[in-house]
């Protein structure tokens, strides 16, 4: 079967046909409200066909535009084997995801979301990483809408200290002894600045581009680095830009990225853990600028989608054995009453409750959570309740279970009324299994004790 690609998709009585850069979307939405970035599955699909072949049946009434639109841009790289090979996967598919339909198109064409042809990596949609799985798709997008779309470099000093454990003085580095830092000092600031969630990637996206250097001065995007520089290591804002940078573009965007590195880079400093100690890191302001236009820097295609997204493969990668599940709360609901969602690197497992512990511990090992690492995990209702956000070391997890066997076995007008207590006593900002663990075990009044930290190898 062979035939054209449509997507169209409906919103809020606006109607679009995918794929559309963020550009265009933001201007679609001007005339009223219209929120088609969060990820939000409240938009209907008019129109879903791949190279012909009719998808709309097959997936849920309420849909996420976002997902649409990078499975529309996906299918648009499909060359007609491709095609072909994907319409074969699907066809007997009666029900499905826009998120599975996503990873059935980048198994077949990763070089979508900027993965080489060949790569032993591929790329994995989780249902929780879908802007860094866009950003390919925004570098072409950038540079078929500018045609002097550029990188530029603003360079500024870093101080770096050295403090070794169990010492209350540090040891100031020079600039070229804290290049041996820099894989440790890059990782910690890609870690700080990624938002905790997918609603935090999306929320607030659009308006971002209303700011004076977005709106005025060429900006569209800017990623706080550490590079190494002629020997020494120096901090860096890496900016996507739209032109050739003038002089005042320049002072705008450096007043712009200053007060970023003060003000939302922790305020003056930042700690960074190390074997053997820490290292305190003191940042400058913005002193020289590079870009590309003036022959400053000299970068590959390829050289400039990895200055936009050097953490792709990391965040992006397939991880063997782990399925991703697409499902609502509100559907998984339907068949488990109580269930543990275990989160890390933007990854979800689900698992009902009760369940064995080696089961828990297995998902937890199976998401590299180190000894002393935390991970983590919620305690979720069918009634979209969340009895549990918190981090807990893997030492809780039989706590955790019998939390939710306890629960499981509660009559309904009593398990409604346990909601209502947690509800009131507000006690999830303590953050502990302990809270919860108190107050059922107050509320049951079996007297089998209290939580005891030490008979659990807790610490």
């Amino acid at each position: 079967m062979s035939g054209k690609n449509r997507i169209i998709v409906e919103k809020d009585e606006m109607q679009a046909s995918l794929p559309m850069s963020d550009a265009w979307m933001m201007r679609l939405k001007k005339p009223s409200y219209c929120d088609i970035f969060l990820p939000l599955y409240s938009a209907r699909c008019l129109t879903v066909e791949a190279g012909g072949l009719e998808l709309r049946e097959k997936l849920p009434p309420g849909v996420w535009v976002q997902e649409m639109n990078l499975l529309a841009f996906i299918l648009q790289k499909f060359d007609t084997q491709q095609m072909e090979q994907f319409q074969k996967m699907v066809l007997p598919v009666t029900r499905t995801y826009p998120g599975e339909l996503i990873n059935y198109a980048l198994a077949i064409c990763p070089e979508a979301a900027g993965f080489e042809r060949g790569d032993h990596f591929h790329p994995q949609y989780t249902g929780e990483n879908l802007f860094d799985l866009m950003e390919y798709k925004r570098f072409q997008d950038w540079r078929q809408e500018h045609a002097s779309f550029q990188i530029a470099k603003f360079y500024f000093p870093v101080e770096v200290s050295w403090k070794p454990e169990h010492s209350f003085s540090a040891i100031e580095l020079t600039p070229a002894e804290a290049v041996a830092y820099q894989p440790q000092i890059s990782e910690m600031i890609a870690r700080c600045i990624r938002p905790e969630s997918c609603w935090s990637d999306w929320e607030g996206y659009d308006r971002l581009f209303e700011l004076t250097p977005y709106k005025g001065h060429g900006l569209l995007y800017e990623r706080p680095d550490v590079e190494i520089r002629n020997g020494e290591l120096w901090g860096v804002v890496v900016a996507g830009v739209s032109r050739k940078l003038t002089e005042i573009d320049k002072d705008v965007l450096k007043d712009h990225f200053d007060g970023g590195i003060w003000e939302g880079w922790g305020e003056h400093s930042l700690a960074v853990q190390v074997p053997g100690g820490s290292l305190q890191l003191f940042l400058s302001d913005c002193t020289k600028v590079f870009q590309q236009a003036e022959g400053e820097l000299v970068l590959t295609e390829r050289e400039m989608f990895c200055c936009q997204a050097p953490h792709l493969k990391s965040r992006l990668s397939y991880m063997d054995g782990w399925e991703p599940d697409f499902r609502g709360e509100r559907e998984y609901g339907k068949e488990h009453a109580i269930w543990l969602e275990l989160l890390k690197d933007r990854r979800r497992v689900r698992i009902p409750l009760p369940a064995e512990d080696s089961r828990i511990l297995e998902e937890i090992r199976r998401s590299s959570v180190n000894p002393g690492e935390f991970l983590r995990i919620r305690i979720k209702t069918r009634d979209r309740l969340s009895l549990y956000n918190g981090r807990v070391s893997e030492s809780d997890i039989p706590v955790l279970n019998q939390i939710g066997e306890r629960i499981q076995g509660m009559h309904g007008d009593r398990k409604k009324k346990f909601y209502e207590i947690l509800l009131d006593k507000k006690w999830g900002s303590r953050n502990r299994v302990q809270g919860l663990w108190e107050i059922l075990e107050a509320f049951s009044g079996n007297g089998e004790g209290a939580y005891e930290a030490e008979s659990m190898g807790m610490r």
